[in-house]
């Protein structure tokens, strides 16, 4: 019954929460509710694959779900449009289910999970949790006029915990990463708190933060990995700057 339960999970969770959105987008009051149900469900949904609540590990594995979909609901938040909504919304579901498979796979059933399979994951999800979560402070300061340092400190916070998380996922010893998690989360904090006083769009001010988090973590993963070839640095540089110049090129400036 436990394993037909964990089988069932990485499909049936990502269901429940679409549900609970789809009921969102037809009452938006309803999120303030709606929003914690469905993180409660997704906790549990980890805590039942990992079987770890007191573990170290069911803590380092909540971390890219949980906060993807929070960041999500934080974006969610500024979108116009119902179709745009169902879009976001059904893709923010199969992403969260997509983590989930992961975990099953890495947790009961080892010989079909791919190798490096979670590493990468969390690497591209965590690139999408920092747009969503930059996206919508930015918007909160727009819109809402929220406190700046206020912001700045939650984003810090974040950006610290998605980088050790990142850091232990990729096997890197706490000792060895604690440096590199330190600089990457002060940097990334003060292009944060730079970008914010840009006169653009926030969306393209969050690219610009996604870019800069994207090329330090990738170039600190690969080297704590002793990834250390020319090409691979190169290869960096070359999607940040193409990136970063088109975001320039394409901005809408006010």
């Amino acid at each position: 019954m436990i394993k037909l339960l964990n089988r069932a999970i990485p499909w049936l969770i990502p269901f429940v929460i679409l549900i609970l959105l789809e009921e969102i987008i037809r009452v938006p009051k309803q999120i303030y509710w709606l929003g914690p149900l469905s993180l409660v469900f997704l906790v549990i949904s980890i805590w039942q694959l990992t079987g770890l609540l007191k573990s170290k590990k069911f803590w380092r594995f909540s971390i890219t779900p949980v906060f993807l979909f929070a960041s999500g609901l934080l974006f969610f938040l500024f979108l116009e449009g119902g179709a745009i909504k169902q879009i976001f919304v059904i893709i923010l579901v199969f992403l969260v289910g997509i983590f989930l498979e992961t975990i099953f796979l890495w947790f009961h059933l080892r010989p079909k999970y791919q190798p490096n399979a979670l590493e990468n994951i969390s690497t591209h999800l965590n690139l999408i949790i920092i747009f969503f979560l930059a996206t919508g402070f930015f918007s909160l300061i727009l819109f809402l006029e929220a406190p700046l340092w206020l912001l700045v400190a939650i984003f810090a916070g974040v950006s610290a915990v998605l980088t050790y998380q990142l850091i232990w996922i990729s096997g890197v010893n706490w000792s060895v990463g604690y440096p590199y998690i330190s600089v990457i989360t002060i940097v990334i904090t003060e292009i944060f708190v730079a970008v914010s006083f840009l006169p653009t769009s926030v969306y393209f001010s969050a690219l610009l933060v996604t870019i800069s988090y994207y090329l330090m973590t990738g170039l600190t993963r690969n080297w704590l990995l002793e990834i250390r070839e020319k090409r691979v640095v190169q290869r960096y540089l070359l999607i940040s700057f193409g990136c970063l110049i088109i975001i320039l090129a394409t901005a809408k400036w006010f």
